[in-house]
């Protein structure tokens, strides 16, 4: 059984900032839709993050031009 080891993994995860899919309690009546779910969610905040770490890139490259440090 690996239920103790779900609270580390999400603390080391958590700590890390790393994306990661978990998937816990899978509906035993209807598997393929829990995970259809879980996997859209999963798509979604991948797609969230992906937009966050595009924005702060931007906010880089914008403070580095004020300050006028060349890239590269």
């Amino acid at each position: 059984h690996d239920a103790p080891t779900y609270s580390i993994i999400d603390k080391i995860l958590g700590a890390s900032r790393t994306p990661h899919l978990t998937l816990h309690d899978i509906d035993a009546n209807k598997p393929g839709g829990s995970i259809k779910i879980r996997v859209k969610t999963f798509a979604y905040t991948l797609e969230q993050y992906k937009q966050s770490l595009k924005n702060v890139r931007r906010v880089d490259l914008s403070t580095k031009e004020e300050i006028g440090v060349k890239d590269g």
